[in-house]
């Protein structure tokens, strides 16, 4: 049984990666890995950190070259799938702020720049499904965040009520995230 929150926003979209879930050291591993296949330099935690941002589909194409960059993706997501599901931690107190706002009735949306198919087998693995209403990763929109698309699909009919400015909060864990997040709701 968790707390009701005093004022609880009507709609919450949480960003997923080291938002809800710490999944640096898996995201750097599976990146290095791939780095080792294409003969890059390895990063750092902390270059890790700084570097990773955007989609797989917006960034590879720079970092491996168009020629290149689906060998790349392939690796990675090889790499990827051989070991998130083992790594993945949920964030302190994330389970229980997802109580809460679901027992607020908050309606509760993910947006992430991770491949959909891998960000929904994380949170069915953490059984956390039955609280979103809507979890849109990478490649489930025509275009990925920081475009609009997918926030639309996370909230669906743009008449609904819980779509209101007003009563959104974005939850994320860079200000690239929130402002990806929120200026499509702007406008």
């Amino acid at each position: 049984m968790s707390d009701k929150l005093p004022h609880a926003p009507k709609a919450v979209i949480f960003d997923w990666d080291n938002t809800l879930v710490d999944s640096w050291g898996t995201i750097q591993a599976a990146l290095n890995m791939t780095f080792d296949d294409f003969g890059k330099d390895r990063w750092t935690l902390e270059e890790t950190k700084q570097r990773v941002a955007r989609s797989l589909r917006d960034s590879f194409p720079v970092l491996f070259g168009e020629d290149r960059w689906e060998a790349a993706k392939d690796s990675f997501y090889a790499h990827f799938r051989s070991i998130h599901l083992e790594t993945l931690t949920p964030l302190a107190g994330a389970y229980d702020l997802l109580c809460a706002l679901r027992d607020n009735g908050t309606y509760i949306g993910v947006v992430s720049n991770k491949n959909g198919d891998f960000l929904r087998k994380e949170a069915d693995h953490l059984e956390w499904t039955p609280f979103f209403g809507k979890i849109i990763g990478a490649t489930d929109a025509a275009n990925d965040k920081p475009a609009a698309d997918p926030v639309h699909m996370a909230m669906g009919d743009s008449s609904a009520p819980q779509y209101e400015i007003c009563g959104l909060l974005v939850i994320a864990w860079s200000i690239f995230n929130v402002r990806a997040m929120s200026e499509p709701l702007q406008s």
